[in-house]
């Protein structure tokens, strides 16, 4: 690649989720300087596993969704995100997701911490099939976000969006194309779409998104907000149209007021859901959605600075629901 200038090291520790070694790198030229603290770690798919310094890693997640204390918003101090960054590895997590970019004070904890995270361009939902608009936006996206933020060992994976029409030859088209660009820029992560129509069984004939990335990422709502009437069943057969690449769930949970049973209801679904999810082969891991309720626009409870979805294990102030300790203790 012009440009790349390779440089020799020897005796340097990799960094991993255990030991998330990291060192400062300096260099010099004759009109400029630029120093950078990094991390050396290979991060590759093969076969249908996900190696981490060649080595297999199950990837335990849960997504956080910053911004939510009805305090601070967006403005919330690093104290409050460190301590819901703190609640991940605490309840064993190796893996997180954001929907959208963050600043690069997170991914310092990240990079100090061991957490692997794919960051991800701003894109939910809509629109259904991909414009020329959105993609002339997404890489201009994509450059920022390898320039400012490649150098965190933490980053493993970049995302180019979440549940916008994976059936429709747009979208597919659009990740062909961002994973593409990805690439050309930054071969050392994996690039990833998230879907929420691969379980769909009017469209088994039909491709979908969530297959064009490095991993086969799914959002899985089966009996909620995606209508089912064997869940087991069609998790399995969901997984199975993945074939032979890897395949990860990235979103499951329960979303109140919208579905009823409260915390305990959630509590079964993360009882019920992971035990399968672990017993199916080419399954490298699963993200539990979310940590926190979260504030948002589209959220049926409550209103004003207190809009939003109680879709956590924790609230929207980080207080533990009974459903994070039993999250924390599945292994």
């Amino acid at each position: 690649m012009d440009g790349v200038i390779a440089l020799p090291f020897e005796n340097f520790k990799l960094w991993d989720v255990n030991n998330p070694n990291l060192y400062i790198v300096k260099v010099k030229t004759k009109d400029d300087e630029i120093t950078k603290r990094t991390g050396f770690r290979t991060v590759e798919v093969k076969g249908a596993k996900v190696l981490l310094n060649g080595k297999e890693i199950y990837l335990k997640g849960c997504e956080w969704m910053p911004g939510s204390h009805p305090d601070y918003g967006m403005a919330e101090p690093l104290s409050h995100s460190v301590k819901c960054l703190s609640q991940l590895k605490e309840a064993g997590c190796v893996f997180t997701r954001f929907h959208w970019q963050q600043d690069a004070t997170l991914f310092d904890w990240c990079d100090e911490n061991g957490l692997l995270v794919q960051e991800e361009i701003p894109y939910w939902g809509s629109p259904k099939r991909a414009t020329p608009t959105q993609l002339r936006i997404a890489k201009q996206q994509a450059d920022a976000m390898v320039q400012y933020h490649s150098h965190h060992p933490s980053i493993v994976c970049w995302g180019v969006g979440n549940e916008l029409g994976g059936r429709t030859k747009e979208t597919i088209r659009y990740v062909d194309t961002m994973y593409g660009y990805f690439k050309s820029k930054d071969r050392t992560r994996l690039v990833n779409y998230v879907s929420n129509t691969l379980h769909m069984k009017r469209f088994l004939a039909k491709d979908d998104a969530a297959m064009h990335g490095d991993i086969a990422m799914w959002n899985e709502y089966l009996g909620l907000w995606q209508p089912c009437k064997n869940v087991n069943k069609t998790i399995i057969e969901t997984h199975k149209r993945c074939g032979n690449m890897p395949s990860m769930v990235t979103e499951f949970g329960l979303c109140e007021p919208h579905f009823k049973g409260g915390d305990a209801r959630r509590t079964e679904i993360l009882l019920q859901r992971i035990p399968i999810y672990k017993s199916l082969s080419n399954m490298v891991g699963y993200v539990w959605f979310s940590l926190n309720d979260y504030r948002t626009h589209c959220g049926e409870a409550e209103e004003g600075r207190f809009k939003q979805r109680i879709h956590g294990s924790t609230d929207l102030y980080a207080n533990e629901k009974p459903s994070y300790a039993v999250f924390k203790n599945i292994k």
